[in-house]
């Protein structure tokens, strides 16, 4: 515990460069320290809009972690990509295809004990992406906590409709808030 503080302290105050940063990099303003816990697997799933298609696209790799750059750049057929229709949304058979791709067969539902949704949407209007959500939740009759962080252009009103919906949803800031509500939610069981 005395290294992680320690290291987490160097972090603070420096800029963190990766390939989503700008090339000198983000200021560290805090550090979230976890419970190191053994990964069965890690998968990537992204809603991305790609100015080629003009729009959404589901992009997922069955390698996935926070090196999906070097899975894009090493092994490019691991990356499964779904071009979403922007009036019919994604497809019953577009999301079993990637669910197929990214290795998840069988009835897993009964697993789930809470959904977490981590939006950043910049310049998308969350208040959509909330009715999305709300109106998900209803027709899957949703039954487990679901968590969103929302960030974006209307997020007060997206939070509103969420935290309105009389659905089991809970708001969050920002991630470290969703992820502790998410957990929170689990050991409520």
């Amino acid at each position: 515990p005395n290294v992680v503080g320690q290291l987490a302290k160097q972090m603070i105050g420096y800029n963190l460069a990766t390939k989503q940063t700008p090339k000198e990099g983000v200021k560290v303003n805090k550090v979230m320290v976890a419970e190191a816990l053994d990964i069965s697997r890690e998968t990537y799933l992204a809603i991305l809009m790609d100015r080629s298609c003009n729009g959404p696209v589901l992009v997922g790799s069955p390698q996935g972690g926070v090196d999906i750059e070097e899975v894009a750049a090493s092994n490019p057929e691991l990356i499964f990509k779904e071009q979403i229709d922007i009036f019919e949304g994604i497809k019953d058979s577009q999301a079993q295809r990637m669910a197929e791709n990214l290795g998840f067969i069988g009835p897993l539902k009964s697993q789930v004990e809470a959904i977490l949704v981590n939006i950043f949407g910049g310049i998308v209007n969350c208040a959509i992406i909330a009715n999305g959500i709300t109106k998900a939740c209803r027709e899957l009759e949703l039954k487990v906590p679901l968590v969103v962080r929302l960030e974006g252009t209307n997020v007060q009103e997206a939070q509103k409709i969420l935290n309105n919906s009389g659905l089991p949803i809970t708001s969050a800031i920002d991630l470290e808030d969703a992820a502790k509500k998410a957990v929170a939610s689990v050991a409520k069981k």
